[in-house]
C-alpha cells in the first residue's frame, strides 16, 4: 500500500506548524518517505518560512488569499494520484495515526475516514468545558468523518469529491457526500492500540460561539449542495441524543443547547468570509 499524500492547510499557524510537522518525520525530511504539502494561505506571519525550515522535503504553497477549502483544493491539484490525508495545522498526528487512516481507506468500499477525538479542556473556561463534555458524546464524533481536524480520502473518495466548495465546512462536506457505511471512525492503530487525536477547543465562550457560527455557515452550505436527507437524518439523530443526554447532564446540556440556539439566532449577522473554523482561538 502506497503512502497517502498528507495535506496541511495553514493560516497564521507559526506557533503550531513546527510541532505538527515534527510529528510527521521522516516524511517532511525525506522525499522517499512520502508526499507532504503545506498549503499556507493568507498568512501574515512566518508560517511558510517555519514550514520550509522544519520540513525541507515538503511542498510549501504560499497562497495570497485566505481560505481553507481553497487551500485544500490547491494542494489536491499538486498531490500525487491516490489517497490523501488532510490535517489541520494545529492538530499534531502521530505516524501511527497516519498509518491507521491509510489502512482504513485502503479497505474495499471505504471512501473516507477520521480518527477518534479527545478534547483537551485544561485551558478552557467552564461554559466551554460544559459544552465540550456534551459534544464529546455526540454521535457525530463516533461514526464517519468529522470533528477531528483530520480526515482521509481513498483514491475513489478523492475522485468523487473533486474540489471542495469554497464556503463549505471541509470535513462535514466530506461526511455528507458519502454514505456513512462508506466511512470509518478509526479508534485503534494498526497494532490494535487505542488511537485518538487531541483537539484543543477555544478558551472563551465568545470564541466558541464565533467558531460555531463559522461552522454552521459551512454546514449549511454543504447541505445546500448535497442531498437533503443528509441534513434531516443528522438533525433527527441529534435531537434524540440530546434528549437522552439531558437526563444525565442537565446543566451541561443546558449550556450546550443555549449556545446552539444563540448561534442559530445570530449567525446571519456574522457571515463567514474565509472558511476557517479553527477551534483553539
Amino acid at each position: 500500500m502506497s503512502q497517502p499524500c498528507i495535506i496541511i492547510p495553514a493560516h497564521n499557524e507559526a506557533a503550531t506548524i513546527a510541532a505538527t510537522l515534527r510529528q510527521l518525520d521522516p516524511i517532511g525530511r525525506d522525499p522517499a518517505a512520502g508526499q507532504l504539502i503545506v498549503a499556507c494561505n493568507g498568512c501574515s506571519d512566518a508560517t511558510a518560512r517555519i514550514a520550509r525550515a522544519t520540513a525541507p522535503a515538503a511542498t510549501v504553497l504560499d497562497l495570497p488569499a485566505r481560505g481553507k477549502s481553497a487551500a485544500i483544493n490547491h494542494a489536491l491539484e499538486r498531490a500525487a494520484p491516490g489517497a490523501v490525508i488532510v490535517v489541520d495545522a494545529d492538530v499534531p498526528v502521530s505516524p501511527g495515526c497516519i498509518a491507521a487512516l491509510a489502512q482504513a481507506v485502503g479497505e474495499d468500499g471505504v471512501l473516507a475516514a477520521s480518527p477518534a477525538v479527545q478534547f483537551d479542556l485544561e485551558h478552557s473556561s467552564w461554559p466551554v468545558r460544559a459544552y465540550m463534555r456534551v459534544f464529546a458524546q455526540h454521535p457525530y464524533l463516533h461514526s464517519g468523518v468529522g470533528g477531528a481536524g483530520v480526515f482521509a480520502l481513498s483514491a475513489a473518495g478523492r475522485a468523487a469529491l473533486g474540489a471542495l466548495p469554497l464556503r463549505a465546512a471541509d470535513d462535514h462536506y466530506v461526511r455528507s457526500l458519502f454514505a456513512l457505511a462508506a466511512q470509518r471512525r478509526v479508534d485503534r492503530d494498526c497494532a490494535g492500540e487505542p488511537l485518538a487525536v487531541r483537539v484543543r477547543p477555544p478558551y472563551s465562550l465568545r470564541a466558541l460561539v464565533q467558531t460555531e457560527r463559522r461552522m454552521l455557515v459551512g454546514v449549511r452550505d454543504a447541505h445546500r449542495r448535497l442531498p437533503a436527507h443528509a441534513a434531516g437524518h443528522q438533525r433527527a439523530n441529534s435531537l434524540r441524543w440530546l434528549w437522552r443526554c439531558a437526563w444525565r447532564q442537565p446543566l451541561d446540556c443546558a449550556v450546550f443547547a443555549l449556545v446552539k440556539l444563540w448561534v442559530r439566532l445570530t449567525v446571519n449577522r456574522h457571515p463567514d468570509d474565509d472558511g476557517w473554523t479553527t477551534l483553539r482561538r
